[in-house]
């Protein structure tokens, strides 16, 4: 395994707070940068005291024991990328991972987040896209839901961020260039993480901005089931302003199909989608896996199929 597959491995260990199989990791860092030394005691602490908790734990029913567990996680998830980003400047590799969460957590100045924009979406970045740590880090935890207070900061910056890498996109640079997470795995971890909890809850008009959030971003997860009304008017808007995306006439291709069975509107938005994404592969990629949500509306299948075959040669 490389350096960053290495990371991934021990990273997802730490999910789980199977922290020896992270120090194993972390020790062969440790020995790579010759700081075996430096490190000896804090890699040997860590492995102890999980031991030693997990060990009280066949014994005794102790209630403290998860709070342990979660603070020596942290921990360990905070010398992870110590270390990390140690090794992949000794030995002169392309680092794809996000800043230190330790350095993220200080970028940002809380009384005021507006004020330093980027510490703040590189923090939500961490978030979404490393949700597991945020349950490592109770006290940080409580400052991020205080700081947004209703969402607004945070909704702002959602829009930025979606708004920035489209701009990326458009560019055709290699959004890993930029980050190491794209757009779509962006927003796919969204719906499930905590952030969404926070940011939504049962708010329903949260979970109206969030979905047009969505649309924003080309997806149209949020809208399948009860917003597909409000997604068609706003698509509509949108591609009335000459700004339209090839994802905004795809998802305006959905909503004419769904809402009002004009499989002819449907074709014609599908197409200029196909012909902005200019090849069908491209196409593709975004339409099929929506096939099951649009079978789920009532589309026959082999009407989608159907669909797919005018749209292969345009």
């Amino acid at each position: 395994m490389n350096v960053q597959e290495q990371y991934m491995t021990a990273e997802n260990a730490l999910t789980q707070s199977m922290i020896h199989h992270a120090v194993t990791i972390m020790t062969s860092w440790a020995k790579d940068i010759n700081a075996l030394d430096a490190y000896s005691t804090k890699l040997h602490t860590l492995s102890e005291n999980a031991e030693h908790i997990f060990d009280w734990y066949l014994a005794h029913e102790d209630g403290d024991r998860e709070e342990q567990i979660i603070n020596l996680t942290g921990r360990a998830f905070l010398l992870l990328d110590e270390l990390y980003h140690k090794v992949v400047k000794k030995n002169n590799e392309i680092d794809l991972s996000v800043p230190p969460f330790s350095e993220l957590m200080e970028m940002v100045d809380w009384e005021d987040p507006t004020q330093t924009v980027d510490g703040f979406a590189q923090l939500i970045y961490v978030l979404v896209a490393k949700d597991n740590r945020i349950d490592f880090f109770p006290e940080f935890q409580a400052q991020f839901e205080e700081a947004i207070g209703d969402g607004t900061v945070a909704f702002s910056m959602l829009l930025a961020i979606l708004d920035s890498l489209q701009k990326v996109k458009q560019t055709n640079v290699p959004l890993t260039q930029i980050l190491n997470i794209s757009r779509d795995s962006f927003m796919e971890n969204l719906p499930s993480s905590y952030l969404y909890d926070v940011l939504v809850g049962e708010d329903e008009e949260r979970a109206e901005r969030l979905a047009i959030t969505y649309l924003k971003g080309g997806r149209m997860d949020l809208v399948w089931e009860d917003r597909l009304q409000q997604a068609d008017a706003w698509l509509l808007k949108k591609l009335r302003s000459k700004r339209a995306t090839a994802w905004d006439y795809l998802n305006y291709g959905h909503c004419c199909w769904i809402l009002r069975d004009d499989r002819l509107m449907a074709y014609e938005n599908y197409r200029s989608a196909r012909v902005m994404l200019g090849s069908a592969k491209e196409f593709f990629a975004h339409f099929r896996p929506d096939r099951h949500y649009l079978a789920e509306k009532e589309i026959p299948l082999e009407q989608i199929y159907i669909m797919e075959d005018q749209l292969l040669h345009v």
